[in-house]
């Protein structure tokens, strides 16, 4: 009897052990459940709300300041003038497959061009205008060798690009040294661009509103295709491009303005190209329908010497020289047509990771065409990053 009372009492001892094992099982799996729980709802709050979390974080945030002051000598009326501008930059990449970008721009101040002296803008960066405008705003995505891009676009971002002379805020302030003046741009505007890419070579091309006014924005396109080949000479990269473009925009012929319903159109090539790993050569040249454009022709070239060479690797000096050369009709129509000839030479010297001072010299012949003396004009630019 107390045999049979003590093994009873064993296994109702045994019988509790067990089941208090599996109650602290059961407390475990449900606080992993409850866990899960929250998880799946964070998630689908931040479906349901467009991914707000995951927008905002990862942004980054680009702000520059470029200052300029410029004084002429040999000029009608020789005087010294200063431009400001600011630029914000806001970009989202979106995992692997896009990225959103947004520019806002603004500044004060027309500089020396609001002379009329020029036919092409020595001071490119001027924006005179003190409000802050958006820019570009645009979304691209990503389709393996393939990417497009659609929004407020900037076309001189898209044709005609080069390694050496393409941005106004740290290379050539003269307009002939940033893009070849054959090419009729609209103004930032509504367009669609895409490009494909290989190691070796890139076709680009898209569309955009020709006349920038937003209204109507298919009947006057501005379209161009480019293809851009990327060879290496002696492990040296190099880019060179050819391209084609159309302005559909209406247009009166010089010499018959009667024709006032003509489309715009050329074609031209730019090329970059490291000799050493110091020194790179670049050079563009252009064509345009000289039948309703004051500049037929165009073309420059140049070097950009790294100050690896005196051991200031952030710093470096461009050189170039260029031609505006005006079209025959236009000529014919009575207005003067001499070729305008510039050169430039600028030193970016670094001082810090914030601060880049940039003096540069310009010198052009026949200014706007006229028969005229050669201006000089002096400069130095200011450029701040964060």
């Amino acid at each position: 009897m107390v045999l049979i009372f003590f093994l009873s009492g064993s296994f109702l001892f045994s019988e509790e052990k067990d089941l208090k094992g599996e109650v602290q099982n059961l407390k475990k799996q449900i606080k992993i459940l409850q866990e899960r729980i929250v998880q799946l709802e964070s998630e689908l709050k931040k479906k349901e709300g467009g991914e707000e979390a995951n927008l905002i974080e990862g942004i980054s945030v680009g702000i520059g300041a470029t200052g300029i002051i410029q004084g002429t000598v040999n000029s009608d009326e020789d005087e010294t003038d200063a431009t400001i501008s600011v630029d914000i930059e806001f970009e989202k990449e979106l995992q692997n497959y896009g990225k959103m970008y947004l520019h806002l721009e603004g500044g004060s101040g027309e500089g020396i061009d609001r002379k009329g002296y020029f036919f092409s803008p020595v001071n490119t960066d001027a924006v005179g205008n003190a409000n802050i405008d958006i820019a570009e705003l645009w979304y691209e995505h990503y389709f393996r060798n393939l990417t497009i891009t659609f929004g407020k676009l900037d076309p001189t971002c898209y044709i005609d690009q080069n390694r050496f002379a393409n941005d106004e805020t740290t290379q050539f302030l003269n307009n002939t040294f940033k893009n070849n003046q054959t090419i009729e741009f609209p103004d930032n505007t509504l367009g669609f661009h895409f490009l494909f890419d290989n190691e070796k070579f890139e076709i680009e091309g898209g569309f955009l509103d020709g006349d920038a006014d937003w209204n109507e924005v298919f009947n006057n396109l501005f379209i161009f295709l480019q293809f851009n080949f990327k060879p290496e000479f002696a492990e040296k990269e190099g880019n060179y491009r050819v391209y084609g473009w159309m302005n559909n925009t209406p247009h009166t012929e010089f010499l018959n303005p009667s024709e006032d319903d003509e489309k715009n159109y050329g074609f031209g090539l730019s090329f970059d190209q490291f000799l050493t790993e110091k020194l790179g050569i670049f050079g563009r040249f252009g064509w345009e329908n000289g039948k309703v454009s004051e500049n037929e022709y165009g073309w420059s070239i140049g070097m950009n010497i790294s100050g690896n060479c005196w051991g200031r690797k952030e710093d470096n000096v461009g050189i170039a020289f260029g031609q505006n050369i005006f079209s025959d009709d236009y000529k014919k129509a009575g207005n003067s047509g001499k070729t305008e000839s510039i050169f430039e030479i600028y030193y970016s010297w670094k001082l810090n990771e914030h601060l880049t001072i940039s003096p540069d010299v310009q010198v052009v012949w026949n200014a706007g065409g006229e028969d005229r003396d050669a201006i000089g004009v002096f400069g130095v630019r200011a450029q701040i990053d964060f």
